[in-house]
């Protein structure tokens, strides 16, 4: 048996695990939304808070922040 690196047993996993996430991502070709896959995760998280306050404004909702509890307090 041919001992192989930790790099060619990563990228073998790698390609097995690939096709998996492509198609997660194919599901998101032609949608209007396909720029948030370009953002950082922690990006996605806020246009998302983004989003959905727009939409509740739009919809008559008022939208207020929590109010931040000072440090010496506990929730």
């Amino acid at each position: 048996m041919v001992k192989r690196t930790l790099f060619e047993e990563l990228v073998e996993i790698g390609n097995s695990i690939r096709a998996e996430y492509e198609q997660q991502g194919a599901s998101w070709k032609s949608s209007p939304f396909e720029w948030l896959l370009t953002l950082p995760s922690r990006s996605v998280g806020a246009v998302g808070e983004k989003l959905v306050e727009a939409l509740l404004v739009r919809e008559g909702f008022v939208v207020k922040r929590p109010k931040r509890l000072s440090s010496n307090c506990r929730a």
